[in-house]
């Protein structure tokens, strides 16, 4: 399997790589072998080679050749933000993280996670903290999607520290629980009259005040209540023009 070249030391040498050793040592990373599991099939070399072997491989392949083994599809930078996301922050295991990328098997993402932990351009996380995702938050991204029919990029307005990616895994869990089918409570408080609506458009549009400022002048009313609000007032007005 390995061709020796030169000595190096008394009982020691070194090895040239043939491309059938390049294609094992690929195979057996990408089964998700450890580095020492590995070795056992290379005899006369050690993890740290293999390893080191094995992220050069990766480095010089061409784009054609990375393609045909991810299946056709190279890896985007909202990919590789929700991976780290998945991995990192969501702390997933691979089984799980596997399912959010069709068409790519289990090896090739343990590979491409790897490959951004070495790399000096490796996308950070959406988030600086994992934040648990509150009853107030579900609700309000169901209503915003379902309801108020807004786009990925307008409600991720309304959550400063999340991602598109990450909202849109959440919405497609949320959708998912068919066991109890998700049903948004019933507003709280009193119902909107014009004047709230008036106020409401001043606050946001007109002062240009956060959803922090606006919701002190609201007692009673939460900030998603308040959001929601006023996405529903801004397509009642597109739908009257």
């Amino acid at each position: 399997m390995v061709q020796e070249s030169t000595q190096v030391a008394p009982g020691l040498h070194r090895y040239s790589y043939t491309p059938q050793d390049d294609q094992l040592l690929t195979e057996l990373k990408e089964k998700g072998l450890s580095w020492p599991e590995i070795a056992e099939h290379f005899p006369g070399r050690t993890p740290k080679s293999l390893e080191a072997r094995y992220y050069s491989v990766t480095q010089w392949m061409t784009e054609t050749h990375r393609a045909q083994r991810q299946g056709g599809h190279r890896w985007t930078p909202a990919q590789d933000r929700l991976l780290i996301e998945l991995r990192e922050e969501k702390r997933l295991p691979w089984g799980k993280i596997v399912e959010s990328f069709p068409n790519r098997s289990r090896g090739s993402v343990q590979v491409r996670y790897d490959l951004l932990k070495k790399s000096e351009n490796t996308p950070p996380p959406a988030r600086k903290k994992h934040h648990i995702y509150t009853p107030a938050e579900d609700q309000l991204l169901i209503e915003l999607r379902d309801e108020a029919g807004l786009s990925w990029n307008q409600i991720v307005k309304s959550f400063p520290e999340r991602s598109v990616a990450a909202l849109r895994l959440r919405y497609v869990m949320l959708k998912r629980k068919t066991t109890v089918p998700f049903q948004a409570p019933r507003q709280r408080g009193p119902p909107f009259t014009p004047a709230d609506d008036q106020l409401l458009i001043e606050l946001k549009e007109e002062q240009g005040l956060t959803w922090n400022q606006i919701n002190k002048a609201f007692p009673g009313r939460s900030r998603g209540t308040l959001q929601l609000r006023y996405q529903r007032i801004k397509k009642k007005r597109k739908t009257t023009l």
